[in-house]
C-alpha cells in the first residue's frame, strides 16, 4: 500500500513530464537522434542551439528554457541508440521512454532482491527507496 502511495504520483507526474518533454533530457536525446538521422552533425553548437532554444511549459507549468540547448552533451552512441524510438512523435516516445525508466528501475529492484535473498517486506521498503531517491525522481 504503501509502495502505491508513492508510485501513483510518481506515474501521473511521469505522464505529465511525457507530455512536457522538451524540458527534459528526454528531448536532448531525441533531438541528437534527429540529426544523426538526418546527417547532421549534434556536436555544430550554432546547429543545435537553433534547433533546441527557445521555452516552453514543463510538468508543474513553469516557463523553462531547452534542458540541453548551448550543445549536445552524450556520445554519439547515444544518439544512434535512439534511433529506433526518433521516428515516432515526441509525445509517444517520451511516453515509451518514461514507461521504460519505470519498468527497468522495477526490474532492478527484484532482481536485486532476489540476489540478495530480502524477504518480501525487506523487498517492498528496497522499492520504496528506490522510488523516493533523487535520482529516481530527477531521471
Amino acid at each position: 500500500m504503501l509502495l502505491a502511495v508513492i508510485l501513483v504520483p510518481l506515474a501521473i507526474l511521469a505522464l505529465r513530464v511525457a507530455a512536457t518533454s522538451t524540458t527534459t533530457d528526454f528531448d536532448c536525446f531525441w533531438s541528437g537522434s534527429s540529426f544523426v538521422l538526418q546527417g547532421r552533425d549534434p556536436y555544430d553548437e550554432s546547429a543545435w542551439t537553433a534547433a533546441t532554444s527557445g521555452t516552453s511549459l514543463d510538468a508543474f507549468d513553469q516557463m523553462r528554457g531547452h534542458n540541453c540547448y548551448t550543445r549536445y552533451l552524450y556520445p554519439l552512441t547515444t544518439a544512434i541508440a535512439m534511433a529506433p524510438i526518433e521516428r515516432l512523435p515526441p509525445g509517444v516516445a517520451a511516453a515509451l521512454w518514461e514507461l521504460a525508466i519505470f519498468v527497468a528501475a522495477g526490474a532492478g529492484v527484484a532482481l536485486l532482491a532476489r540476489a540478495a535473498r530480502l524477504a518480501r517486506y525487506d523487498a517492498l521498503a528496497l522499492a520504496l527507496l528506490v522510488a523516493i531517491s533523487l535520482p529516481f525522481e530527477q531521471r
